[in-house]
């Protein structure tokens, strides 16, 4: 089979989608089926190369400052011939408000090619209220048109559903987690080593880090520091290390620049925490890499992890500073060996139900599905 995968940007400072974006690709791959990668060109440097075995096409764009939308010339004849090289049975387009979305819709709705849309969570009610105002006027200027003419929503969480069937949509909806590669080598939870609590993904005001950073001040556990460690933006490190700078915390925590590679490797192995406590979150794949290199987690409610609790892997809580203050100091006070031990039940997990190879035909039953060549899928909502 031949799949169109797309994403408004291909670069790991997108984050989450660009990591189970790139994953799912290889899996399918893997499986024999045709992929390529569909994304825009802001210049140089801001294309990453494709996976080995993955075709990438991309298109040259223009960030339009202070609305975050995309200027693309030609943008129907490009897309039309977007579609056309491609030659896709199916495409599966990944997020949601871009006009590079509006326009992955139209052309496959005028090539009566069936669409999948992972909306990434962007339609979480706390995601839409984000910037509100721009997405009313996004959906009359044709995004609505991009959900309406949606084959099938995939989603990672129950919430995610919920959130989809709260705005009206009545087209089925794949539940399928995303996934994560399992390291060969888990942390190590060295006892002579500096403990360190992580945070790694997007430095933004949705990820809740000012309340994480007062709560770690406020506990301030003795021989811990917390690494906050991404990329900044709307300049909200400015904010965060304004906090650090008033508390004369520096000691105790580090704002640092996004790791990628092994560097991201070894921020994960020299772990023995690792903080999730967004406001909303429809997955939140940086808990689920932690789970697979062993490091037991702390979740707000706000993301999908209950299992955390379930598992005895880690903590499910409220987001609050109070919440925080006092998941901090429970966990800080486990010595290494309780903490290795939660974790350790954590990567069984993601060994059983978050490898690639499962969650890639899982996509492929759906996309089959869709195409009318295979059952439905018990997971489709």
């Amino acid at each position: 089979m031949n799949i169109a995968l797309s994403i408004a940007g291909w670069h790991p400072k997108m984050g989450g989608p660009y990591v189970s974006a790139g994953q799912l690709a290889c899996a399918c791959r893997d499986l024999g089926h045709d992929l390529t990668l569909l994304t825009l060109d802001y210049g140089e440097g801001t294309v990453a190369p494709a996976p080995s075995g993955v075709c990438l096409k991309k298109t040259k764009a223009t960030l339009i400052p202070g609305i975050r939308q995309s200027y693309i010339p030609g943008a129907r004849a490009t897309f039309e011939r977007f579609i056309d090289e491609a030659n896709p049975a199916v495409v599966h387009d990944n997020g949601l408000w871009m006009s590079f979305n509006h326009h992955i819709a139209r052309s496959a709705e005028r090539r009566g090619i069936p669409r999948i849309q992972s909306t990434r969570g962007t339609l979480d009610p706390q995601a839409l209220s984000h910037r509100g105002w721009k997405k009313k006027i996004a959906l009359r200027l044709g995004q609505q048109r991009v959900l309406d003419t949606v084959t099938c929503f995939h989603a990672t969480a129950t919430r995610e559903v919920e959130a989809i069937r709260a705005l009206g949509f009545k087209q089925p909806i794949a539940l399928i987690s995303n996934g994560v590669e399992i390291p060969k080598v888990p942390a190590g939870f060295d006892p002579q080593a500096t403990r360190t609590a992580l945070y790694l993904g997007r430095i933004h005001p949705i990820k809740n880090l000012e309340a994480l950073v007062e709560a770690w001040i406020s506990v301030a556990p003795k021989g811990w520091r917390l690494k906050i460690v991404g990329n900044a933006e709307m300049q909200y490190d400015r904010v965060l290390k304004k906090i650090v700078a008033q508390h004369h915390a520096s000691e105790i925590v580090e704002i640092l620049e996004p790791a990628y590679g092994v560097a991201k490797q070894e921020m994960y192995r020299s772990s023995e925490l690792f903080l999730l406590v967004s406001k909303t979150e429809n997955f939140g794949i940086s808990a689920a890499d932690a789970m697979a290199y062993g490091v037991p987690v702390v979740a707000s409610k706000n993301t999908p992890w209950e299992c955390l609790e379930e598992l005895d892997s880690g903590w499910w809580v409220d987001g609050d500073l109070q919440s925080l203050s006092e998941v901090i100091e429970a966990s800080t006070k486990l010595s290494n060996d309780e903490l290795k031990a939660k974790g350790s039940r954590g990567r069984s997990y993601a060994q059983e139900h978050l490898s690639w190879d499962s969650i890639g035909r899982g996509f492929i039953s759906t996309y089959q599905w869709v195409l009318g060549e295979a059952d439905r899928p018990d997971f489709i909502q």
